[in-house]
């Protein structure tokens, strides 16, 4: 158990040098005002970051049950789900931020921050392939497979961090530095991470990659629609205009998600579960 807390500490590390040291590169070459509008970007990618932790740490107790009772295709299967679902929650939320990113930036700052929404648009696209691997963890931790995942995140920050640096000495500004994340990030959580815990529980990986694609297409389906919603529809850009668009392509685009995503048995699987939680909250 020390040894895999201290693996564990190590993927943090690395972590951190995915989501924090570049600020801090950002403030010592670019300055103050550079580092604040990249600051107020990366809220968003934050928030977006914590919703889903906290959805993968609902997941995992369920894949440790399965993995204690030796039900291997029951990790499997249950892991892909909450691939699937932990996707289309991030397609949905990604596509609406992006597509309204210009209006979005001006109403919540102010008007001169909406040329920062081309920043905004590429720190939240990756994530949604990047974070809905997130309930594969789990099972990594499940088989004390830890290590490597930590070497590996480390490494890739670190490579994160020299590329940041070097994007800006370059003189790519904030996007090189969002770009070099997103590339690094996405070798690591998209090519590294399914590759590593299908090996681990020696499944078949093209399952977790088709679940992807289906995140991408359903990703790029929900920003265009957002966008050409905002851009036709919305007159004078208030907050109320922003959520109406925000709730009309949510509706539009929910049910096709659902058909688009999962199968009919993962269908019938979440309407089960969905119940039982009603169920208990109203006992």
């Amino acid at each position: 158990m020390f040894k895999m807390g201290g693996w564990l500490i190590v993927g943090q590390l690395g972590f951190l040098l995915f989501t924090k040291i570049d600020l801090i590169i950002i403030n010592r070459m670019l300055g103050a005002t550079a580092s604040g509008q990249y600051g107020v970007i990366q809220q968003w990618g934050n928030l977006i970051r914590s919703l889903i932790a906290v959805l993968s740490g609902v997941i995992a107790p369920v894949i440790l049950i399965f993995y204690s009772q030796g039900k291997r295709e029951s990790v499997y299967s249950y892991s892909l789900l909450g691939v699937k679902g932990t996707g289309i929650l991030l397609a949905l939320t990604c596509g609406v931020l992006c597509g309204l990113s210009e209006p979005l930036l001006q109403v919540w700052i102010s008007e001169e921050y909406g040329i920062l929404s081309r920043l905004l648009q590429i720190t939240l696209a990756p994530l949604t392939v990047n974070l809905a691997v997130l309930p594969l963890f789990s099972i990594n931790k499940a088989h004390n497979a830890v290590k490597i995942p930590g070497i590996v995140t480390v490494l890739a920050g670190t490579i994160n961090v020299v590329l940041a640096y070097y994007a800006l000495k370059i003189g790519l500004g904030l996007e090189g530095v969002v770009y070099a994340s997103a590339i690094m990030l996405t070798l690591k959580n998209v090519l590294f991470t399914p590759l590593y815990t299908m090996s681990i529980i020696q499944m078949k990986i093209n399952s977790v990659y088709f679940a992807l694609f289906k995140s991408t297409l359903l990703f790029g389906f929900v920003w265009f629609l957002t966008y050409v919603l905002a851009k036709f529809w919305i007159d004078t850009i208030t907050w109320g205009s922003l959520v109406v668009t925000a709730v009309i392509v949510l509706v539009l685009s929910a049910p096709i998600s659902l058909f688009l995503v999962f199968n009919l048995k993962e269908r019938h699987t979440l309407i089960n579960y969905t119940s039982s939680l009603i169920k208990q909250r109203i006992k």
